[in-house]
């Protein structure tokens, strides 16, 4: 078979990153092209040249597209969706069912940011800069959404058959498999989307799925470093750190505790988890104000989607007397001002953007108040700089601010599969080859490598590839 009518496979920034992600998928003789994913770049770097990143075509026409498919509604997944959609493209986007709400919440607000980030960059360069995508461009793609069962194999067309499977990642957050027919052949490949964290089930969340055997399984590594596995002893240990934290933090020091979180997955997790530990202490009696216009029209959203028992748990949460919903800037700023002790829940869980970010002006000079974080920060964030406690004063939006509030870290609340599971759940299965994208590209070099000798030990054959900029895969 010549080399042009053979099956292939391409990626975006996800080959040596852990944003940007998409996959491109060429079916051989038929022609027909299948995008996995099109997400942000989220970098630590400047705004322009991130801007001018997010800014830059793929390398293919979005127009030869012939089905777009979404893993999950997270940004650095979905969010140049859009764009690619004001550049031509014109093919089905095949979503989990129910999902479609979800998909539109994160993609107008982060339509919203691209907005501001344009009059930003405007103002900063005196010359004009135009959103990366507007609402418009959003109202527009969403036109092309398709929702589609989740655990039946669809026939979508003579050539292509798939499957979507929920990975644990977040709610609706799938893995995809395909059956791909070229001439005589049929190609299997699976993309994993971001998978769930195995050890500690997040809650609302669905029950994760192995990935069955197949030609080419291409799979994430975030946590491709060995220092990222924890167990579940480390969830006990980090829910008595909670308790304790805001015991002595707010009850004994009368202080404010702020709790970095994510709109979508991580906030209704952190609420429900402070509304298992001290709802049925009645004289805990300590505010808890959660503030995001996204993560509040979101909330609303798992309450129409979740299955019956999930959601009257989250209503249960939701209404608790602690708890306290703002979409209001001003209503925010407002409790940030206010002395008397309480919890402060707001995205992003990273800080780089929005409430929470303002929130650390706040409190990081204040000796008596804490920043509890509960994820993943990456190197250069502001999330991450805090945690390093290295320096005596931070910057922050140009402006230094004095770092004395205490730091708690939470090890077990991450949404990503964690390293010792990582390794085993590719050994699960029998693949001709394994793709590792999504990752840092020194730490996924290494992991190669292990899973490579792991793989050999248990007498399987699989290649492990490690993907890098400009990978093509041929099937």
């Amino acid at each position: 078979m010549a080399k042009k009518d053979r099956i292939s496979v391409s990626f975006g920034h996800n080959s040596e990153n852990v944003t940007g992600s998409y996959t491109l998928i060429n079916c051989g003789r038929s022609g027909k092209k299948i995008l996995v994913d099109f997400g942000m770049i989220q970098e630590n770097t400047s705004l322009l040249k991130q801007y001018q990143m997010n800014a830059k075509r793929p390398n293919f026409k979005p127009k030869e597209v012939t089905y777009t498919f979404i893993t999950h509604a997270h940004i650095d997944h979905s969010g140049r969706i859009p764009q690619l959609y004001s550049w031509g493209c014109e093919a089905p986007i095949i979503i989990p069912v129910n999902s479609k709400d979800i998909v539109g919440a994160m993609l107008l607000d982060s339509a919203n940011i691209c907005y501001r980030d344009a009059e930003d960059l405007t103002k900063k360069n005196k010359k004009e800069y135009n959103p990366l995508c507007t609402e418009d461009d959003v109202h527009y793609a969403l036109d092309f959404i398709k929702e589609y069962p989740v655990g039946q194999k669809i026939v979508l067309d003579e050539d292509i058959t798939f499957q979507l499977d929920y990975n644990g990642h977040i709610f609706k957050s799938v893995s995809i498999t395909f059956w791909i027919k070229n001439g005589s052949q049929t190609r299997k490949i699976i993309v994993t989307g971001d998978i769930g964290n195995i050890s500690n089930k997040q809650k609302f969340t669905e029950e994760f799925s192995h990935f069955e055997n197949c030609n080419l399984l291409i799979g994430e590594a975030t946590y491709a470093n060995e220092k990222r596995s924890v167990s579940t002893k480390n969830r006990v240990k980090d829910l008595e750190k909670i308790k304790a934290s805001i015991n002595t933090v707010c009850i004994d020091q009368k202080g404010k505790v702020l709790i970095p979180t994510f709109a979508f997955g991580r906030s209704p997790v952190i609420l429900a988890t402070l509304y298992d530990i001290f709802h049925n202490d009645e004289k805990f009696d300590i505010p808890i104000i959660y503030a995001s216009p996204l993560g509040i029209k979101l909330l609303n959203l798992f309450l129409k989607e979740l299955p019956q028992e999930q959601n009257e748990y989250l209503k249960k949460v939701l209404e608790w007397k602690n708890i306290k919903l703002l979409t209001s800037f001003e209503d925010f700023d407002k409790e940030l001002k206010d002395n008397s002790p309480k919890i402060i829940c707001c995205p992003s869980g990273m800080m780089t953007a929005g409430y929470s970010v303002y929130a650390a002006t706040q409190l990081l000079p204040h000796s008596k108040d804490m920043i509890l974080f509960c994820g993943y920060s990456a190197e250069g964030s502001l999330a991450w700089k805090i945690k390093q406690k290295k320096t005596k004063t931070i910057s922050i939006d140009g402006k230094a601010f004095h770092a004395r509030c205490q730091v708690g870290i939470l090890k077990s609340f991450s949404s990503h599969i964690q390293y010792e599971d990582l390794l085993k759940e590719y050994c699960y299965g029998d693949y001709d080859k394994i793709a590792l994208v999504h990752a840092n590209q020194k730490d996924k070099i290494e992991f190669a490598r292990v899973l490579q000798k792991t793989l050999e030990k248990k007498n399987k054959s699989s290649k492990v590839i490690c993907v890098n900029k400009g990978a093509i895969i041929n099937l």
